[in-house]
Order: structure tokens, then sequence, then C-alpha cells
């Protein structure tokens, strides 16, 4: 996730990526059922929204720090429970931590930093100025959902949320199955690039671009049927919200 940026007109207090936050009250505000997922979860801002809007949710994130900023956020809020030996549990919360990266296979992956901000990562070192982070077990949204049994019992995900600085096209490759079985309404994503192998993933899946934006958030919606050719050429990173037809 990109790190805070605020241009002198942002208020205090409100967060960097003001029209996916609008993005999501609206799609948690609605009718819609379902838990939300959220990959590349960062501090957690996200995560603490659906929470406060009534959703379960299941984050990932794979920086030590920023895990350990949402454990506090959730104990903060009141959202957990002391176990029998006096501890805090996070899992009571209604929010599902996973400290682990995903990506488009089960593999052993390399985070890399890149700039002074320590949550900015990408999946593989393309850059000379990269700082290695960490080691970090990866795990594809299709194996995880298997592992859940959502196939079989028909978890309803209102949101699939993803912003992870550049591994988003492996995250929607192994999320191919969880995309087409229709259990999936919204997905709000950040790419750092875009790619028509995605593009064509979500398009086969039977999503449509809602709306696109900048990296603040989706605010327009798309001029013409073409994805790839609308959007190619536009500044990144770029947000799309994605709508399940």
């Amino acid at each position: 996730m990109r790190p805070p940026e605020r241009d002198a007109e942002d208020a205090p207090g409100v967060y960097n990526q003001t029209n996916v936050t609008a993005a999501v009250q609206e799609i948690l505000s609605s009718s819609q059922e379902g838990i939300v997922m959220d990959v590349g979860a960062n501090i957690g801002w996200f995560t603490l929204l659906s929470r406060a809007m009534g959703r379960e949710v299941e984050a990932f994130e794979a920086l030590r720090p920023n895990v350990f900023r949402m454990c506090e956020s959730l104990f903060l809020n009141r959202w957990t429970k002391s176990t029998t030996a006096g501890k805090w549990d996070p899992s009571t919360s209604g929010v599902r931590i996973y400290q682990t990266a995903v990506g488009g296979l089960l593999e052993r992956t390399t985070l890399f930093q890149v700039g002074s901000h320590a949550s900015v990562m990408v999946m593989r070192d393309t850059n000379t100025n990269a700082t290695k982070l960490v080691d970090t077990d990866t795990v594809t949204l299709d194996h995880f959902a298997r592992g859940k049994q959502w196939f079989k019992t028909g978890t309803s995900i209102v949101l699939l949320k993803i912003n992870v600085a550049g591994g988003e096209g492996d995250i929607i490759a192994g999320a191919s199955r969880l995309l087409s079985s229709k259990l999936v309404k919204n997905v709000i994503m950040t790419a750092e690039r875009v790619d028509k192998h995605w593009i064509d993933t979500l398009v086969e899946a039977v999503f449509v671009v809602h709306k696109w934006g900048p990296w603040t958030g989706p605010d327009q919606s798309l001029d013409g049927d073409d994805i790839y050719e609308a959007l190619k050429d536009a500044p990144t990173p770029l947000t799309i919200w994605w709508k399940r037809l």
C-alpha cells in the first residue's frame, strides 16, 4: 500500500484514499450481504472501517509492524475479548488477520521496499534501490477459499479489496476460481500497471468496471467498451471498482 500523502487541502484525520473510502462505505451500506477480504491491509484502515460497518473481515498483511498496528487498533476499539488466561484474542473481534503474502502460487516469496516508507512493498526486486524486507509464505486466494470450504458453503464476499504495490496481477491469477464462483460481488483494486491478463480474468468472470480513478480512489465512469484500451495509457497507480453482473 502506498504511504500516506496529503494535499494541503486535505482535512486532518482523513485517510488519503478518500474515494476508496467512499466506495467501500457505499458498498457496505447497501443491502448486499457478505464478508470483506482485505488483501494488502497495511495498518488496517479498510479492515477497521469494514468492521465498524458490521462486516466480518479476512485481512492479509505480510509486514509484522502493520499487523501489530491492526491488533492494537482492534484492542483500542474494544472489539477483542479476553481469553481465560487473561490475554486478549484478536480473532474474537470479527477480524481474522493473516501475516502472509498473497499471490499466484503457493511459494516462499521475498518482499522488497522501494523508497523510504516501510510499508511500500513489491513482490520481486526489479529496482536497484530496493531493500529486502522479509521472506514470507505466499497463499493464493483460491487455495485459501478452498481451505475455508467457501466453495461448498457458498460464503458471500461483498468486497475483495486489493492493494499490494505491484502484485495485483499475480493475486488475480491466483483467484480465478474464486472470482468465477459468483461468491465475490465487488472488487476494488489499486494497480501499479494495467495488464490485459488480469483484465481478461475479471471480464471472463463477468465483472464490469463500475468506476475508476487515481490511486486515491474510483471517481469516474469508463469511456468505451474496451477496458484495456481505455486504461492502458492512464497514469498509474490507478484504482478500479469492479462489480459482478
